[in-house]
């Protein structure tokens, strides 16, 4: 699958920002959710509940722990990064947007964390079409800020 931008939501960005959320440390898992969430809004998806009735129910689809989370300074840039994501080798699954939530996969909480999601298509669902469905963080990492300019 091909490599699209991560944004990050209000909430989860400041969490990340003021050491609330350790993302190097801390728990974080992938959901998948369907196109018919319609719009993600980053300023009012804060948690797990307002994006959980428009996750992926495909029969293969299983939540998934985000591994190898890593922090370095690469250049001028602080980068966020994790190993790719794979949901199945063999499946058949569909579904538009990949969200980052603080929490385990195996039993969200209602009011886990919201960090950010991918757009995986631009317009409508991916369809695995039983192949592999998985997502693989951009060389330059799952997403990174720069350094603040010299005053």
């Amino acid at each position: 699958m091909s490599t699209r931008v991560f944004l990050t939501h209000d909430d989860g960005f400041l969490a990340l920002q003021n050491g609330t959320v350790d993302w190097a440390t801390d728990d974080v898992y992938a959901v998948l959710v369907t196109h018919a969430h319609g719009t993600p809004d980053r300023a009012t998806e804060t948690e797990y509940s307002d994006i959980s009735t428009d996750e992926c129910s495909d029969l293969d689809y299983v939540r998934q722990a985000v591994g190898s989370k890593t922090i370095t300074l690469n250049g001028t840039n602080i980068k966020f990064d994790c190993a790719k994501i794979l949901f199945g080798e063999s499946v058949q699954i569909e579904a538009r947007y990949l969200y980052f939530l603080v929490g385990t996969a195996a039993t969200p909480a209602s009011t886990d964390l919201i960090l950010g999601h991918v757009d995986l298509t631009g317009d409508g669902d991916a369809n695995s079409g039983g192949l592999e469905f998985s997502f693989t963080p951009a060389s330059s990492g799952l997403f990174y800020y720069g350094r603040s300019a010299a005053a």
